[in-house]
């Protein structure tokens, strides 16, 4: 993370399709730091499910 010079969110801010991340449940947090080109993820899957974040 961080070292990709902003080329996902780039994509990502540009793209209709629907945004999804693979995480371990164990490294999610509520309060990951994020900068205004962040981009967020319509679905979060893990090991315990499937979360839908964003509007689709």
């Amino acid at each position: 993370l961080g070292y990709g010079g902003g080329y996902y969110d780039r994509y990502l801010g540009r793209t209709r399709a629907v945004k999804a991340v693979i995480c371990r449940e164990r490294i999610m947090r509520a309060d990951i730091p994020m900068e205004p080109h962040d981009q967020m993820m319509d679905i979060v899957i893990s090991e315990n499910g499937v979360r839908r974040l964003g509007s689709q």
